[in-house]
């Protein structure tokens, strides 16, 4: 009775745990998988067709950090959202260095390149990678328009990614945490829009 009690105790925490989007602390959520394309159109069609319904088109843009016009990071993406998660749809909008990384995991091969998940806090995720010996890239931020019930936002992102070849074990061209500041599940949907560690494999 008293193995039955802590059992049932224990599937109540987890189940509390999993109900929430935000990780807390030290947590890390499973967030998102997505997929390098070369074609978006054909893409959302691709969604649609196996019963998902994608959302519009969105190109990512960087913030100008002079305060002028926000810069496009050469990437686009489509989405397949669930109640918790979604499915991303990345593709080449402009050429940019962040664009010509993506073109080189596309001429790997098409498809799954990136699995992603939430974190509570993505600078202290780029320390700790840092501080576990990975070469880690500067902070990177990136925004990108969202429909929040009918209403524009934007949904903002910091990003820290290590440097290719630094996760063998992963067979990972690289890894980053992003974080968004704007945490609301209305802005995606289901997604929470929290913070978010990155892996992306060859």
């Amino acid at each position: 009775m008293v193995q039955n009690s802590r059992l049932a105790d224990l599937t109540k925490h987890m189940s509390s745990a999993i109900d929430r989007q935000l990780p807390r602390a030290d947590e890390i959520f499973l967030d998102h998988l997505a997929h390098f394309v070369p074609d978006a159109e054909a893409a959302s069609r691709a969604l649609a067709r196996a019963g998902f319904a994608p959302t519009p088109i969105s190109l990512q843009v960087n913030p100008d950090p002079d305060g002028g016009a926000p810069r496009p990071t050469g990437t686009g993406n489509i989405t397949a959202m669930f109640a918790r998660g979604y499915i991303e749809v990345l593709f080449k909008t402009s050429d940019t260095p962040l664009a010509r990384e993506f073109e080189a995991g596309l001429a790997r091969h098409p498809g799954v390149h990136l699995v992603a998940f939430a974190v509570a806090d993505a600078a202290t995720a780029r320390r700790r990678l840092a501080d576990s010996g990975f070469r880690v890239r500067p902070l990177v931020e990136m925004q990108r328009p969202v429909d929040a019930d009918g209403q524009s936002a934007t949904a903002a992102f910091t990003i820290a990614r290590v440097e290719p070849g630094e996760m063998p074990d992963f067979a990972a061209a690289r890894a980053a945490f992003r974080s968004s500041p704007i945490a609301p599940s209305r802005l995606f949907g289901s997604h929470a829009g929290s913070r978010i560690p990155t892996a992306r494999w060859r």
